[in-house]
């Protein structure tokens, strides 16, 4: 519930792990992170797992990116080696997506996440490179 982004990690180190936390109702992006692909053999290997990324940008910024490009329910930029798994990113307000990866990302893995009611895409991988997206998708039907 901050007004503007929950929390944000320059450069996290190979390693880092975010793991079953709630990040709600912030005013901006839920959590943001940049990474290190701009530094030649450099690696992140982040994991993010077992997260709820929900209702953040409820101030409805970057709508068209005249005030800020970046709010979502979550924002990486520039991130080599990172995986996304068992998240839930959902109600993320207006137009931005609910998890976002651009600007050179490259060796991710995102799979077995939960992504519903955003207000932009689910997921963005945009002016990036060798991604793995897994989508899951199974519709039971009970017949009466």
């Amino acid at each position: 519930e901050n007004s503007t982004n929950g929390f944000s990690l320059s450069s996290p180190k190979n390693g880092t792990v975010i793991r079953s936390s709630v990040v709600a109702f912030n005013g901006g992006t839920g959590m943001s992170a940049n990474g290190s692909s701009k530094t030649p053999g450099a690696r992140n290997d982040f994991v993010i797992d077992g997260n709820v990324f929900n209702s953040n940008n409820w101030e409805r910024g970057g709508l068209y990116c005249n005030r800020a490009c970046g709010p979502s329910g979550i924002k990486l930029a520039h991130m080599v080696g990172f995986t996304t798994k068992n998240n839930i990113f959902e109600n993320n307000f207006s137009r931005p997506p609910g998890f976002w990866c651009d600007l050179d990302c490259s060796d991710m893995i995102t799979v077995n996440n939960i992504v519903r009611n955003n207000g932009g895409p689910g997921i963005f991988y945009e002016v990036s490179n060798k991604g793995i997206i897994v989508i899951i998708h199974s519709l039971i039907y009970k017949s009466l």
